[in-house]
């Protein structure tokens, strides 16, 4: 018999990186130092219905993986083991980065375990508990990421699958199953309820498989499924994640599917442009007729990242700082805050109103005269004299404007009437010279 070990978590681990996996170790079966083929188990990581995932070291590779074994109380049971090994065979054939990968599959200590991809992040629903409703944009962010990599899973067709009518619904989208790394991508874990759409109806009669308060009503009434289920599923997701608490909450399981059927919830109250934008999204995912429902993953996508309004890159990094760093959720001021914000702001306004006019009357924006500027002598050199200017002539009068009479050395020229002209005596004798 292989020695078991009591459970340790080592103590260089980050204890707020642990805060959000923290359980209760008497509902785990298996003890740190179990090896799992080349991995051994160090520190759970969460619990399902179906099995336990630890956090395991890879030897050979060194690095670390996360283990999904099956419980003990369903390895006797043929279809868990076979439902068990299915989960790990789709997802080995998705690849995408939304989804979380799968690297080996075996059985060990007569246990399944699937050994998958370890992702060094909070789910959505550890978020939650941990913060409430999350910001808008962080929301839309996750949505976005979560759309994708299910608009890959429902065109993708498995192997045996080609001639099918569509590719995979996942059956069981809830928080819990979105898994965030450290790196701000999102990740979409347990794909143990995933069928092809052509095999969605073949579940027993009475069974109902997935989890109620995220079913739409044709998985409640056990028909078939296509990518539409998981929409609704991912809608209430969305809810969630800016009400701050589930749609359909119910005291009983009657009570819960009589809210999904009729569409039954309380409606969302969001601020601004893209808050109401938003809430008409949510309500059409959440609508109770099939044909409501965004009909495609890829037109859900095109919507949320109209009110994204920023590059996928840049999403992605706001998300992975939010993870390590949650502040207060940025949904908006209240309405009560938004009325006080606007109060402060007039009487501001009037106090600086009153101050300004209260000023003018008391003479203190009186203009002040301006002094000459003095003339700068450089040292050593003396003053250049100032050139005085010339006095302007003055005006003419409006009496000398008249002509003055020209004096002459000449005598003036008179001239008589009906008698000859007395010239002077210098042009009498020019003239008496012509003459000759």
């Amino acid at each position: 018999m292989e020695k078991t070990l009591p459970l340790l978590i080592p103590k260089d681990r980050d204890p707020n990186r642990t805060a959000w996996i923290k359980e209760e170790r008497g509902r785990y079966e298996l003890k740190a130092g179990l090896r799992f083929g080349e991995c051994v188990i160090c520190e759970p990581l969460g619990r399902g219905g179906l099995g336990e995932v630890y956090r395991a070291d890879n030897e050979t590779l060194a690095v670390s993986r996360a283990i999904k074994i099956l419980q003990a109380e369903h390895c006797r049971s043929v279809s868990l083991r076979e439902r068990f090994l299915r989960e790990a065979r789709i997802a080995a054939s998705l690849n995408h980065p939304g989804i979380v990968g799968v690297h080996s599959v075996g059985e060990a200590h007569g246990r399944p375990y699937i050994e998958m991809e370890y992702i060094d992040g909070p789910s959505v629903r550890h978020l939650l508990q941990r913060n409430g409703a999350l910001p808008i944009p962080v929301a839309i962010t996750i949505a976005v990421m979560a759309a994708e990599a299910l608009d890959f899973a429902h065109h993708f067709r498995p192997p045996g699958h080609e001639g099918g009518n569509g590719g995979i619904v996942h059956r069981d989208i809830k928080p819990e199953n979105l898994l965030i790394s450290s790196q701000g991508r999102v990740k979409i874990v347990d794909f143990g309820l995933a069928k092809t759409f052509d095999n969605t109806g073949e579940t027993l009669a009475g069974a109902v498989m997935g989890t109620l308060s995220y079913m739409p009503p044709e998985q409640i009434d056990g028909k078939r499924l296509d990518g539409r289920a998981d929409l609704f599923a991912l809608s209430v997701v969305l809810y969630e994640m800016v009400a701050g608490h589930a749609p359909f909450a119910g005291e009983t399981a009657t009570s819960v599917i009589r809210r999904i059927v009729s569409g039954d919830y309380p409606p969302l109250k969001l601020r601004g442009k893209r808050g109401g934008t938003l809430a008409a999204l949510i309500r059409s995912g959440l609508s109770s007729r099939i044909e409501s429902r965004p009909q495609q993953a890829l037109l859900f996508i095109r919507q949320l990242r109209y009110l994204q309004k920023e590059e996928s890159d840049v999403a992605r990094i706001r998300l992975a700082y939010y993870i390590k760093n949650p502040a207060v959720p940025q949904n908006g001021p209240t309405p009560s805050q938004v009325f006080t914000l606007k109060r402060s702001g007039i009487l501001l306004l009037l106090i600086g109103l009153l101050a300004i006019g209260s000023a003018y009357f008391c003479g203190v924006f009186k203009p002040v005269p301006v002094a000459p500027k003095k003339r700068v002598v450089a040292p050593g050199l003396s003053p250049s004299p100032q050139k005085k200017e010339r006095p302007l002539p003055p005006a003419p009068s409006v009496a000398s404007e008249a002509p003055s009479p020209v004096r002459s050395e000449h005598k003036a020229v008179t001239v008589k009437k009906n008698g000859p002209v007395d010239l002077p005596a210098g042009l009498a004798a020019a003239k008496r010279a012509l003459q000759k």
